[in-house]
């Protein structure tokens, strides 16, 4: 995860901001080029999903909904037991 924040931070997506607080909880926040970059993704994101999913066989696309449906249901077995 610290990867991942430090990668965010290096790209200028997001800055550390220490927790008043708590000194051990470092938070991280969105950046103006990383609101920037969350809209074009939004934009730009169902086009290319068409995109890719045009280039896959009819099994791949049916596989590909099977394990989306099987993560969905994971998630919300968490969500409902809190």
């Amino acid at each position: 995860m610290v990867k991942i924040a430090d990668d965010l931070v290096r790209a200028g997506l997001v800055e550390r901001q220490a927790d008043p607080l708590d000194r051990r909880v470092v938070r991280l926040r969105i950046t103006p080029r990383g609101r920037e970059v969350v809209a074009t993704i939004h934009r730009e994101a169902p086009q290319m999903l068409g995109t890719i999913l045009a280039r896959m066989s009819e099994p791949d696309q049916e596989a590909l909904l099977r394990g989306l449906e099987s993560i969905v249901g994971a998630v919300q077995s968490l969500d409902e037991r809190g």
